[in-house]
């Protein structure tokens, strides 16, 4: 998964889902700008919530094959 369910290896993402993801790091952008955080700070955290995700994805996943 990259961003709002669209995956690198096909099929599985909408474009709903992808104008979700990216209207969720627009508002998490514009509310670290808000707070006053440097720009690179953010461009940090947005990266660190797109690892959490796909962390999470992969975990979800692993854990519901092994049923």
């Amino acid at each position: 998964m990259v961003i709002g369910g669209a995956s690198l290896y096909g099929g599985r993402g909408t474009i709903f889902g992808t104008l979700m993801g990216v209207l969720i790091m627009v508002m998490i952008r514009n509310g670290l700008n808000l707070l006053g955080v440097s720009p690179f700070w953010q461009g940090t955290a947005i990266g660190a919530i797109i690892i959490l995700a796909l962390l999470a994805e992969r975990l979800i996943t692993w854990k519901s094959r092994r049923v």
